[in-house]
């Protein structure tokens, strides 16, 4: 500064170049060691911490979800290393934010496909969401156009959607080999906004590729963070905006400060290089506290959601639960009730009692009046599962061939909740063995007296 004072400049203060490490630890106090060592042991901490709870995720979580998880948890830790390198070593900054960039654009398409996996996939989404519609007006880039038209959920949507972060993660490295080998040739300056220079133009063009994978970002997580609220996507979310905001806004807010010398150089630092060391040494602490934040997020176990077919299809369980009619009595409850013909009710309470015990309560060992019987005995019991064809797990065979009696009832075959129709086997069974004569017989009072008649003898 005393040059300065004395109306020369420091030759650092005016080249492009940042120095050589050498040249930056001899320059540093006690204070500034004190500071380097500080930082690179957060570095450290935080390279532990992800490798732990990188382990952790891979044993823990299934495997369909492990992997996106352990990537979104390196972003912190990955750009943590890259600005503690580029600390130590100024001539590599260009390299490390490079890095950093292109590692953050794959996270940015990790993260949406993950808000796909926690709905249980791309079809349960799609079923969950059959009549929804994507609310577009949304940031960074639209959400002050409130005119733009809802879109509806459908198999194409999802895929612009996750086209619009697949193409960040693709042609984000492209530009960013391309500017490399401008560099090589002499041709790209890092801080060189110039119209005429090639910097200004692939940063405006990355800028426009990064705010398009924002947005789809930002219409996949207004859609279903309701639905993953119990699963802490907002704390996730908020963990992902954070580090948007402080790689990409703020290295480039300081950037442009330094550009324009708002930042004065420190020898052997210019002011880009001054720029830059202060965004590197921001950068460590900030993802530091991000990395111990998503360990805290990402470690705690959430139940998975709920099937789509779970809410739909509880009554259509009630509705296909195992129904009688015999002789037009049926019991609910444990308790006798006459509906009309051809009614359903369920059977319940009556497993675990006796033969003659279920058949008294059906009403068949009565010696009430009944009214008359208009028809057959039938027995109808809905079957479960996903057979096509018949629908009663119990028909009547009529031949005169079968032995017994000529109304034989055939039980088909089912093999889900065996237990729900342990029930209606057995009566099945001991009606196959009643004789022709109590089957035959016209009325309910007179089938009632044959059959008393027939359990009697059988005792």
């Amino acid at each position: 500064m005393e040059g300065e004072a004395n109306g020369t400049l420091n030759p650092s203060c005016g080249s492009s170049e940042p120095p050589y490490s050498e040249e930056l630890l001899r320059s540093l106090d006690l204070p500034g060691r004190f500071l380097f060592a500080t930082l690179t042991l957060m570095t450290l901490i935080a390279i532990l911490v992800f490798i732990e709870e990188a382990v952790y995720i891979y044993r823990k979580i299934p495997s369909s979800k492990s992997s996106i998880i352990i990537w979104i948890n390196a972003a912190a830790p990955v750009i943590s290393t890259t600005s503690c390198i580029g600390m130590w070593v100024p001539r590599s900054t260009m390299f490390t934010d490079f890095t950093a960039g292109i590692f953050f654009a794959i996270v940015i398409h990790k993260f949406l496909m993950m808000m796909i996996k926690e709905c249980g996939g791309q079809k349960v989404l799609l079923r969950r969401f059959e009549n929804g519609h994507f609310t577009i007006s949304t940031g960074p880039c639209c959400c002050c156009c409130l005119c733009l038209p809802h879109v509806p959920i459908t198999r194409q949507t999802l895929f612009w959607l996750k086209l619009g972060t697949f193409q960040f993660a693709v042609f984000r490295p492209v530009l960013i080999f391309l500017s490399i080998v401008l560099w090589t040739n002499g041709n790209y300056v890092l801080y060189n906004l110039s119209p005429k220079g090639p910097a200004l133009w692939i940063s405006c063009f990355i800028g426009a590729l990064t705010l398009c994978a924002l947005w789809a970002v930002g219409i996949m997580f207004r859609k279903v963070r309701i639905l993953l609220k119990c699963k802490n996507i907002i704390p996730k979310f908020a963990l992902y905006q954070f580090i948007v905001i402080l790689n990409h806004l703020q290295t480039t807010i300081i950037n442009i400060f330094a550009t324009q010398k708002i930042i004065p150089c420190a020898p052997p630092l210019s002011s880009t290089a001054r720029g830059s060391y202060i965004s590197q040494q921001l950068l460590i602490m900030e993802m530091f506290l991000i990395t111990v934040i998503s360990r805290v997020v990402y470690r705690r176990k959430y139940h998975d959601l709920e099937p789509p077919e779970c809410v739909t299809e509880e009554p259509r369980d009630k509705k296909q639960a195992p129904k009688i009619i015999l002789n037009g009595a049926v019991v609910e409850d444990a308790l006798p009730k006459r509906v009309s013909e051809g009614g359903h009710e369920d059977v319940k309470g009556l497993e675990a009692k006796p033969c003659e015990e279920q058949l008294r309560a059906l009403g068949l060992f009565s010696l009430e009046e009944p009214e008359e019987r208009p028809q057959c005995t039938g027995v109808t019991v809905p079957c479960e599962g996903k057979r096509r064809g018949r629908t009663d797990a119990f028909f009547a065979v009529t031949s005169d061939r079968t032995q017994g009696n000529g109304l034989k009832l055939s039980q088909g075959r089912f093999r889900l909740v065996i237990r729900k129709k342990f029930f209606i086997q057995k009566v099945a069974g001991h009606w196959n063995r009643l004789p022709r004569e109590v089957i035959t017989e016209p009325s309910l009072t007179e089938l009632k007296k044959c059959l008393d008649n027939a359990l009697r003898n059988r005792m």
